[in-house]
């Protein structure tokens, strides 16, 4: 649409597409299609990606990282080093994007413009004009559009697999975060893990969860270079964020419990994860063993801060839970 001296909006222009002709000389044609093409496969070896698919998705994926984005930027060649006679083409945006003085990028809408200029030159070898149809442009707008609502829902439907179990399976210390939680009973902000105010109280605190924590995690899946501190901490650190992410609602990070009565639900989701890891009912028990042995070292480093919250049920119900989860799966200890 184009504003209307009145202050409304005018109807498109019918002979334009994204502010270009729909007629062109064969010899125009070429050349502005020729320079697009040229221009993406740039943009494609800039940002190492080999098919269009992966091309669009590099460039225009709203959850690339910026730092990604701007080494590629950095990797493109002058635009006319690709093209000597760029500037002869005017093209503007939507079409292309105006990096610098030296470099512009294509857009997704500049490249549907370059494959309808193609179809048309191969679909008319012998034309000395070239119309770009209603028909086509308007099933390349669709296409666009279909590129753009998916764009714009890459974010929600990422957030929505993961709560529903889909992605990658939760990190071995994440899984072990979790279950400390359940086995120390912080079900309900009075029960929560808070943590201690004082840093030397915090220090000893941090230290017996990431003992428990790893005792799990490294029973289950040993770190070749060994894993930080940091990694078990309940309170910062990737795997907790990963576990937030997951659990949503049922987790509380600030102070840290798990929702009243979702013991049943997160306990389903970690034996779920641990499944999808195709770890074997003897392991999965075996690092349960060590977290729960571990605990009872290590609880009183937690009751002297009035932390210790878990009964013995608690672990009793684990070990039933995994009993069940692989017992009703036919999986024998092996």
């Amino acid at each position: 649409m184009v504003e209307r001296t009145d202050g409304g909006l005018a109807e498109p222009d019918p002979d334009s597409w994204y502010g270009m002709p729909r007629v062109y000389d064969r010899s125009h044609a070429e050349a502005l299609s020729d320079a697009l093409e040229t221009v993406w496969a740039a943009q494609g070896r800039a940002a190492g990606a080999k098919d269009q698919a992966a091309i669009r998705k590099a460039w225009f994926d709203p959850l690339a990282r910026g730092a990604r984005l701007r080494a590629a930027i950095d990797s493109l060649p002058p635009v006319r080093d690709l093209v000597p006679h760029w500037d002869s083409l005017d093209l503007a945006a939507p079409l292309v994007l105006l990096v610098n003085d030296s470099r512009s990028l294509v857009s997704m809408e500049g490249h549907a413009f370059s494959q309808l200029l193609q179809q048309q030159l191969q679909a008319h070898p012998q034309a000395s004009r070239i119309r770009l149809r209603w028909s086509d442009t308007d099933q390349a707008d669709r296409a666009l559009l279909d590129d753009y609502r998916s764009a714009v829902l890459t974010k929600i439907h990422s957030v929505i697999d993961l709560r529903v179990g889909g992605g990658a399976p939760l990190l071995p210390q994440a899984i072990g975060q979790i279950l400390l939680l359940i086995l120390n009973g912080n079900f309900g902000p009075e029960h929560a893990l808070r943590r201690p105010s004082n840093p030397r109280d915090q220090a000893v605190v941090d230290d017996a969860v990431a003992q428990m924590v790893s005792e799990f995690a490294e029973s289950l899946s040993p770190s070749k270079r060994g894993r930080t501190a940091g990694a078990y901490s309940l309170y910062s650190g990737y795997a907790m964020t990963e576990a937030r992410r997951r659990l949503g609602s049922d987790l509380a990070e600030n102070p840290v419990y798990l929702a009243v009565g979702s013991r049943q639900r997160v306990t389903d989701r970690l034996v779920a994860d641990l499944r999808r890891r195709k770890v074997s009912a003897g392991l999965a028990r075996q690092a349960l063993e060590a977290l729960i042995e571990r605990y009872e070292v290590l609880r009183p480093s937690l009751a002297q801060y009035g932390l210790a919250q878990g009964k013995p049920s608690d672990a009793v119900q684990l070990r039933e839970a995994f009993r069940l989860a692989w017992d009703t799966s036919g999986e024998v200890d092996g």
